[in-house]
């Protein structure tokens, strides 16, 4: 089996060369059965109304056409990115688990983010409050601009 492997891409816009690298090379891959997109693949991340922000349309779009050709892909959520992957498994099709093992030619590997070996009590606390139901409503109640604008804060400036 081949797979291609890929973590923290942050992806910004549109504008963003990250984004428009991974695009670019999700389009490209050939001769590989899976791809496993290890979380943070966007910067901030959340599903409003059903739709994608539309920063990250041509990544949904560019993930879609890799499912269409036959690429199988796996997506664990990440920290800034954990509300898409409703989207991610109803729409494109996507396989999204949380942290696990597969088993690939015999060897067990371990598909994980990271962000959950932060055992700090300040990061857990943090990380159950965002992936509750009160957050989701928080930013359904709060909307596409106003939601978006409370996860760049929260989502602040990584490179």
């Amino acid at each position: 089996m081949r797979v291609s492997v890929i973590a923290d891409v942050h992806c910004r816009g549109p504008n963003d060369p990250g984004q428009r690298s991974f695009v670019a090379w999700l389009t490209n891959l050939d001769d590989v059965d899976e791809v496993w997109i290890l979380g943070d693949l966007t910067h901030y991340g959340w599903v409003f109304d059903g739709q994608v922000h539309s920063d990250f349309q041509e990544v949904v779009d560019a993930l879609t056409v890799a499912i269409q050709r036959g690429v199988h892909i796996v997506f664990v959520p990440g920290n800034h990115d954990f509300g898409l992957g409703g989207l991610f498994e109803s729409q494109v099709g996507i396989e999204v688990r949380d942290a696990h093992t597969r088993t690939i030619d015999g060897v067990r590997i371990a598909l994980l983010h990271g962000d959950e070996l932060d055992t700090s009590w300040g990061y857990r606390l943090l990380r159950l409050t965002i992936r509750s139901r009160g957050f989701a409503g928080l930013m359904n109640l709060l909307g596409a601009r106003f939601g978006t604008a409370l996860l760049h804060r929260l989502a602040g400036d990584v490179s």
